[in-house]
This record gives C-alpha cells, sequence and structure tokens, in this order.
C-alpha cells in the first residue's frame, strides 16, 4: 500500500506498524497465504481488507478485460464465503479487527470496463453485512474518497500523494482509537462506524445544498442531460426565465475538493422555454453543451479548457430542430438526436468525430405517412457495458386527424408507443432487439 509509510509516521511512538511484504490480491490468494502473513505475532489490532482484485473482470488468460469476455476474479458468493472465513481466522489471533471497504474506482479506470465501481458497492455491501454479523469495526474509506475520487485517484485506482494523505490519516485514526479503547460500544456498530473524516466530508455535503437559480423557467430541468461530474467538479445547466419574458440558459459548477460552488455563466439567451440546454462531458474533461431551439437551429458550444465553465468556443449550428439529447462515444466522438423542424417527420440524428465537422445522418426515427399533425418524441440513449453498443428507446406521441379549429397538439387518432433500436457499429447502422433492420 502506498499510504503504508505516512500511516507508520503517524503511529510513531503509539504502535509497530507491520504489513505483508507482498500485495494480498483476491480473498482467494489471502485464504491461502493468511497463516504465512499472520506468523508468530501478537497482534492488537489488525486493519484489512479484500475487493479490488476480487470485482475486477479476468478472461481465459488472466488478463483484465470488460464482460462478457471477462469476470470477476472472485464472484460474489464465493467472496461473502471467503470474506467470513478470513474474519473469522482473523479473530482467533485476539486482535481488534478494523475492516476497510474498498475504495471507489475512478473515471479513468471505469472507462475500461473491467473494474467497475457498481461492482465495488456491491461488494462492500455483502462485506459489510459480514462485519456487522461478527462486531468487527469498520472504516469506511469509499464513503471517505467517493466524493472527490477524482481528486484524489491517480489513474483510477491508484492514489496521489494527496489522496495517500487522506487515506493515511483516516486509517491511523482508526487504529489508534482502537488501541486507546478497544471496548469503546460505538465502535462495536458497524451502521454507525464511518471514521469521523468521513463523517465531517458527508455533514459538509448537507450544509452544501444550494439554491441554484429563483428565477428557473418552469422547463428549467426537462428534457435532455442538465448534470455531469468529471475531474471533481460537478456541473449543472438550466434555464431561467426574466421578468419581461425572456428565457436564459444558464451554468454553475460545485468542486468537491473546496466545497464552493462557482459563479453562474450564461450560455445563451434562448428563443423560448422549449429551447433548453443539454449537456455532456468527453473522456478529456471537455464540457459540451448544446443549446437546443424549438423548430430553429440548435447550437453547439465546447468548454475551451477541460473542466472549465469559464470559457466557450463560438456557437456553432449543428441542425434545425428542438428537444435535444446527446451521448459521448469512448473515443470522443458526439452523437447527437433532436426532433425535426420540418413538420415534426421524425427524429434526426447528428454526429461529430472529434476534430471533425457535424455529420448529418439522416432520421432515426420517421413518422409515418398517416399522421399528419403534431408529432413528439422522447428519445433516450445509453452505451452497453463494453462501449461498443448504443441503444436508444423513444416515446411516440403522434395524431392522424384534426378537426377544424383544433390546435396541432390535440389530434383525433392519437397513437402513444415506445420503440428500441440499437447500433453496433457506432451509429452507422441500427436495428431491432432481435437484429433485424
Amino acid at each position: 500500500m502506498h499510504y503504508t509509510f505516512p500511516v507508520r509516521e503517524r503511529l510513531e511512538g503509539k504502535a509497530n506498524l507491520h504489513r505483508p511484504a507482498r500485495n494480498c490480491r483476491s480473498t482467494r490468494q489471502t485464504l491461502e497465504e493468511l497463516d504465512e502473513y499472520l506468523g508468530e505475532g501478537q497482534w492488537e489490532v489488525i486493519h484489512f481488507n479484500w475487493g479490488i482484485h476480487d470485482v475486477t473482470h479476468m478472461n481465459q488468460e488472466g488478463k483484465g478485460a470488460p464482460p462478457p469476455e471477462g469476470t470477476h476474479q472472485v464472484p460474489l458468493e464465493e467472496y461473502e464465503r471467503n470474506v467470513q472465513t478470513l474474519v473469522r481466522r482473523l479473530k482467533q489471533t485476539g486482535a481488534r479487527l478494523i475492516w476497510a471497504s474498498t475504495t471507489p474506482i475512478g473515471s479513468r479506470t471505469e472507462s475500461s470496463g473491467f473494474r467497475r465501481d457498481a461492482d465495488v458497492v456491491a461488494y462492500n455491501a455483502v462485506a459489510a453485512e459480514v462485519m456487522r454479523a461478527e462486531d468487527v469495526i469498520v472504516n469506511d474509506l469509499y464513503a471517505l474518497v467517493k466524493p472527490r475520487a477524482e481528486k484524489l485517484l491517480s489513474d483510477g485506482v491508484h492514489f496521489t500523494a494527496k489522496g495517500c494523505a487522506v487515506l493515511a490519516g483516516a486509517v491511523a485514526g482508526a487504529i489508534q482509537k482502537a488501541l486507546e479503547d478497544p471496548r469503546e460500544e460505538e465502535a462495536l456498530d458497524a451502521s454507525c462506524s464511518i471514521n469521523s473524516l468521513a463523517r465531517e466530508l458527508l455533514d459538509a455535503s448537507e450544509e452544501q445544498r444550494e439554491l441554484i437559480s429563483s428565477i428557473g423557467s418552469e422547463r428549467a430541468t426537462s428534457g435532455g442531460n442538465k448534470i455531469v461530474t468529471s475531474g471533481g467538479s460537478t456541473y449543472i445547466v438550466w434555464q431561467d426565465a426574466t421578468d419581461d419574458g425572456s428565457y436564459f440558459n444558464r451554468l454553475r459548477s460545485f468542486d468537491h475538493t473546496t466545497r464552493r460552488w462557482s459563479e453562474t455563466f450564461t450560455l445563451n439567451q434562448a428563443k423560448d422555454n422549449h429551447s433548453r440546454p443539454v449537456l455532456s462531458v468527453d473522456g478529456e474533461g471537455y464540457l459540451h453543451v448544446f443549446l437546443s431551439g424549438h423548430n430553429s437551429p440548435v447550437t453547439w458550444r465546447r468548454s475551451v479548457r477541460p473542466g472549465d465553465a469559464s470559457q466557450w468556443t463560438d456557437p456553432e449550428v449543428v441542425g434545425k430542430g428542438t428537444y435535444t439529447k446527446v451521448m459521448c462515444g469512448p473515443d470522443n466522438t458526439l452523437y447527437v438526436t433532436m426532433r425535426s423542424a420540418k413538420m415534426w417527420q421524425g427524429e434526426d440524428f447528428y454526429v461529430k468525430p472529434p476534430g471533425e465537422k457535424w455529420e448529418y445522418r439522416g432520421l432515426l426515427v420517421k413518422k409515418q405517412s398517416r399522421y399528419k399533425y403534431y408529432a413528439s418524441y422522447h428519445p433516450a440513449l445509453a452505451w452497453g457495458p463494453t462501449h461498443k453498443t448504443l441503444h436508444m428507446s423513444t416515446g411516440f406521441y403522434m395524431g392522424d386527424l384534426k378537426r377544424p379549429g383544433e390546435h396541432n397538439r390535440d389530434p383525433q387518432g392519437l397513437h402513444q408507443a415506445v420503440g428500441y433500436m440499437r447500433s453496433d457499429d457506432f451509429g452507422q447502422t441500427w436495428t431491432k432487439a432481435d437484429g433485424t433492420p
């Protein structure tokens, strides 16, 4: 562990700190070697963790690989059994036991697909149940790191010098507390055992509730994505409505390290309350905002610098439409859909590879000719677990008849449904769920 030496320094004069000479790896390997690790020592406190290797997806050659090629090195059910066996063996030493929850997976590793933060959460949950049943103290390093993981992690798994210092403080503090008062009742309650620093961070997040705006339009945050987190900051876009009937698309960010909100940045003046902003972030940390039209030009702007919302490129027209949705690909290609401005004829599809111009790829969804009047589409885009398959679902709202004087949005013969399609070649071609065109 990179933070072994900082922990040893913090405990100097209070405890002699030891650790195995090599990486203990998963619960499976530790079961085979635990007696060697424990040796003949008379241990007073044992601070332990397994998980990051257990959740890793491996292929048949033993290399990291995302599913379906890769599977968990130790499946969840086996992990739970192994942890229980290991804890009971550790208890035989008579030492005070402290379990550290596995720390989060950062975005740089998450993107590879073979280690995923959702798996860490699941494995931590079953381990926490074992600790509760066995009356083991919990040092919740996951809760400590998660709010600022992108700042503390160097590569998505390992920690920066600052990250090691944060972990060292939490680990040394937990060990010292166990040494000073091993009978403390509160330490036995795993449900209340988040270390003090983590609790301070969680309390701080409660204190940081913020009124983003007091003049948000009635559709301020509806429609496409309005919030992203990247590089230790969270970015939020919305639409304001002023007393004079004007609409403005705006952005603010929250820094998870300083716990401070940014000033409000105005992105553009919107046409109406249909013309709301949509936000995305690419793998390099650049922010992308789409300022939706209403049967009018939709414009795109990119932050001048990664993770900095204070300056943006000039607006560039993507196409004419309404209700924009955006998805960023693994190579930072942008995929955008919007309702066509041509008599609501369908859902237009645009693509922009890095450094290239916007490319119009036609209608993804086309209204049938019998529907003569108003139509609305509400698509959603998502990547599959390996970021190779692009999924899209969409709701339909269409009508085929209209009485004299009736509004286009109140037609007779109303038809509502939900459809699905997928692309296995990054949006070049699309099929039904069964693979047929």
